[in-house]
């Protein structure tokens, strides 16, 4: 799951509320502009995860969105916030 969008830094300034949520100490990868979280396995987990985000006051597509799939492992993505 990636998460970018306007929110995401009141979400992370006020404490460990989005660390709690994402049930992590810390993101996956981070940027000035975007963190990643994952992987969360099964259609059950991204949907307490969307849930957890949304409570928080992020909006789905707008702050944070699912990146998912199967993929060889030779495929590699990339993320980049153009704001």
């Amino acid at each position: 799951m990636l998460y970018a969008g306007t929110h995401w830094r009141s979400a992370v300034s006020r404490g460990d509320s989005l660390l709690a949520a994402m049930e992590v100490q810390a993101p996956l990868d981070a940027s000035e502009l975007l963190l990643s979280f994952g992987p969360h396995f099964g259609r059950e987990a991204l949907d307490e995860m969307t849930t957890r985000l949304t409570r928080l006051g992020l909006v789905f597509f707008d702050d944070f969105f699912e990146f998912v799939g199967d993929y060889p492992t030779w495929c590699t993505f990339r993320a980049e916030c153009p704001i």
